[in-house]
C-alpha cells in the first residue's frame, strides 16, 4: 500500500499525538474496483514536518487504533521474533505460487520447528537460545555417529563428546516412553522404536 493516492491521504489526515515523535490517525479507505470501505489506521513518526514518516494499514477490526498499534504491539513483536528466529526452517522464502505446495512446505516447516522446540528443551547451556540456522550447523550437522537396527528398534549412536545433549533424556527412550504411558512405536517408521546411545 504505497500508492500516490495513499501518500496524499496520509499527509492530510488529522493526527493525534500520543508521545514525542509519534501520532495516530484514522480514516475510511476503499480500494479501486472494490466498494466495501475499510478502516485505515496511520501512524506518523517525527517531530518536525520535514522529518515526518508515515506508515498505514487497513483493518476490519473494531478495536481502537491505539489498542491495535500500541497495546497489542507486544503480541505482534512476539510473532515477528518467532519468524526471525525460525526462518531458516523454510519459512523465509516461497519457491512457487502454487498454494498447495506452499501449504505443504509450511506444514513441514512447522513440524520441524515443533521437533526442534522439543530438542531445545533438552539441550544444555546457551544452545537453547540458538536460532534455527545456528542449531542446525552446530548441533545437528556436524555430529558424528551411525544408525543401526536392533530387533524392532532404530538405534542412533553419537560418537565423541555430545556436550550439548542431556544424555539421560535420550538413552533408553522406549522404556521412558512406556513408563509415561506413551506407545514408543513410530507409525510412519513402520512401527519401529527409536533409541539413542552416546560413546
Amino acid at each position: 500500500m504505497n500508492t500516490k493516492k495513499l501518500k496524499k491521504l496520509l499527509q492530510h489526515l488529522e493526527y493525534t499525538r500520543l508521545w514525542v515523535g509519534f501520532a495516530l490517525a484514522e480514516s475510511v479507505y476503499t480500494f479501486n474496483n472494490y466498494k466495501k470501505p475499510f478502516r485505515l489506521l496511520a501512524q506518523r513518526t517525527g517531530e518536525q514536518e520535514e522529518d515526518y514518516c508515515y506508515h498505514a494499514f487497513v483493518t476490519t477490526s473494531e478495536k481502537s487504533a491505539k489498542t491495535l498499534i500500541t497495546e497489542q504491539y507486544d503480541e505482534r513483536w512476539t510473532m515477528e521474533k518467532f519468524f526471525n528466529f525460525e526462518n531458516k526452517m523454510g519459512l523465509d522464502r516461497a519457491a512457487t505460487h502454487n498454494l498447495n505446495i506452499r501449504y505443504g512446505r509450511l506444514a513441514m516447516s512447522m513440524l520441524a520447528q515443533a521437533a526442534c522446540l522439543q530438542l531445545r528443551k533438552n539441550l544444555k547451556n546457551d544452545y537453547v537460545k540458538w536460532d534455527a540456522q545456528h542449531l542446525a550447523r552446530e548441533v545437528l550437522a556436524y555430529a558424528e555417529g551411525d544408525i543401526e537396527v536392533k530387533e524392532h528398534t532404530i538405534v542412533v549412536t553419537f560418537y565423541g563428546s555430545a556436550s550439548h545433549i542431556i544424555k539421560e533424556k535420550y538413552e533408553n527412550l522406549p522404556d521412558m516412553l512406556i513408563k509415561e504411558g506413551i506407545d514408543p512405536k513410530i507409525p510412519w517408521l513402520y512401527d519401529f522404536k527409536l533409541d539413542f546411545r552416546f560413546k
